[in-house]
């Protein structure tokens, strides 16, 4: 039974617990108010539970027990508060999805510890509420998980270390919380593909989060407080295609060419991490390279002429620097360049005529030392 996107208003009613035989139960993209009434216990034979994007409030209903064929329950973007049902966590069997992102569960509440009894979820998406205290150890049972999002909350500590017995796990997300510290062990994740830590209060990465997690294909840590006399000495990872330290206090011990072994890498941010540091010769290496961010850094030296032998380069951000000497000529034929931001740095000389003439191309060289043409 499918009601998406009706401009439906009102509230659920309790005669809702008479549809025994649906399998399906969706109202999403709605303007649905009130509550979940307590009548869906008696859903039985209900498999699909979506009511995201609604204005539905107060806390669940308690009544999971009796929902006992349920595998997908959405309750994304509503108002609910409280925490998870004890029933929800302890009964529902088969559940693989759920998805209660964008509510307010858990003000002054943290996850509960039963959250590891349902060990055959394979996506849980607990983002965007305001669950505080640590993640429970629990999480390690979990053993089927395949998407684990918990970002934008206020979690805060050690990330448990039985967080490592999630061998299935693909996606973590774990942004915009307080998360302080990463357990050893990590390398366990071998399916692991993405992995957001922005916006936390991480000091030091564990090298083998860069080098030994073997499918790893996007990290962002980008908002913490990360050293760069933490960093390894050189990145090899092949498999990593994003990378994103933006904001971080890498100063002078970051080398930019510990980069040159990622040879996979798609893009690197780095902008407004305090590098002291200069683009290296061989950076035509970054066969693959389509963004280069190193935005309001300290860079020296000259833009390496090799840079124009990276053909799918589309982006490249070097704005608020100490760059010097002139833009080579070879930029020019860079054909999938859409941003060239040189802004505030110390180049001289005079800007290729060939890039005022690239139709659709975003650039700005003010701020230099460049002479009249």
């Amino acid at each position: 039974m499918g009601i998406d996107n009706n401009q439906l208003t009102g509230t659920l009613p309790a005669e809702i617990g008479q549809l025994s035989n649906v399998i399906s139960l969706s109202f999403s993209s709605n303007s649905i108010t009130g509550t979940i009434p307590e009548e869906i216990r008696t859903l039985g034979n209900l498999e699909n539970f979506d009511g995201s994007f609604n204005f539905i409030g107060a806390e669940l209903p308690d009544v999971f027990d009796g929902m006992v064929d349920l595998k997908k329950f959405n309750m994304a973007f509503n108002y609910l508060s409280g925490t998870l049902p004890q029933t929800l966590l302890s009964s529902a069997a088969d559940l693989h999805t759920l998805n209660i992102s964008g509510n307010i569960l858990g003000v002054e509440d943290t996850l509960p510890e039963d959250l590891g009894q349902m060990t055959a979820l394979q996506i849980l998406d607990l983002s965007t509420n305001q669950f505080i205290g640590t993640i429970p150890e629990s999480i390690g049972t979990m053993e089927n998980l395949v998407e684990l999002r918990l970002d934008r909350n206020f979690l805060t500590g050690q990330l448990p270390r039985t967080m490592n017995q999630l061998r299935s796990v693909q996606i973590l997300s774990l942004s915009e919380n307080s998360i302080s510290e990463l357990p050893p062990g990590l390398t366990n994740l071998s399916n692991l593909i993405e992995l957001q830590l922005g916006t936390n209060n991480l000091k030091e990465i564990p090298d083998e989060i860069f080098n030994d997690i073997r499918n790893l294909e996007v990290l962002n840590v980008s908002r913490n407080e990360i050293d760069g006399d933490t960093l390894p000495n050189r990145f090899e990872s092949t498999a990593l295609e994003t990378i994103d330290f933006s904001f971080n206090n890498l100063n002078t011990a970051f080398n930019i060419s510990s980069l040159i072994g990622l040879v996979n890498v798609q893009n690197l941010h780095f902008a407004s991490c305090s590098i002291q540091s200069s683009l290296p010769d061989n950076i035509n290496v970054l066969q693959s390279l389509v963004t280069l961010n190193f935005d309001n850094n300290e860079l020296s030296g000259t833009i390496p002429s090799a840079l124009g032998e990276i053909d799918s380069l589309e982006n490249i951000f070097l704005a608020t620097n100490k760059l010097t000497g002139t833009i080579p000529s070879e930029l020019v034929e860079l054909e999938n360049l859409k941003i060239f931001q040189l802004q505030s740095n110390l180049l001289t000389g005079s800007v290729p005529n060939e890039f005022k003439s690239i139709t659709g191309l975003d650039f700005n060289f003010s701020n230099n030392l460049f002479s009249e043409d």
